[in-house]
């Protein structure tokens, strides 16, 4: 399986490769994309099916986690995770055999985010970048 998380906030795409750690644990990886909202489908499409080839499984699980969002940090303007959670709103993409799960979430501040009940979308694999894009952006819709 490959993950990738994008983030909204503040009219701006962060879109995030995901990789899991020998201890299983999935986490933000470098680099960070950067799109405006109004970007195209396609552009979305491309900036994710490009996050999630870069997603890796049992990468070494970090002894720190020190300066591990600083990419993303520093792309969004903000010197802290909890400034930019505050403001975020996100969807988990989930990428195997089967096919690509948009999985979108609620943001409940300083208790973290809980996925949206019924609020999965799923499309084929072999999807276009512009279907990817569009499948996206319904899932953005649902996050809160």
């Amino acid at each position: 399986m490959k993950c990738a998380q994008v983030y909204i906030r503040r009219g701006r795409l962060f879109v995030c490769p995901q990789s899991r750690t020998t201890d299983e644990l999935w986490m933000v990886q470098d680099p960070v994309a950067v799109l405006e909202v109004g970007s195209s489908a396609m552009d979305k499409g491309r900036a994710l099916l490009s996050a999630l080839a870069l997603s890796r499984v049992n990468v070494p699980h970090p002894t720190s986690w020190a300066g591990r969002n600083k990419v993303l940090l520093s792309a969004a303007g903000v010197k802290s995770w909890k400034a930019f959670s505050k403001e975020a709103t996100s969807v988990f993409v989930e990428w195997d055999y089967t096919g690509i799960t948009f999985v979108p979430y609620e943001n409940q501040g300083s208790d973290g985010a809980v996925e949206i009940q019924d609020g999965r979308i799923a499309i084929e694999t072999s999807s276009s970048d512009e279907t990817v894009g569009t499948a996206l952006e319904r899932a953005l819709t649902l996050a809160r």
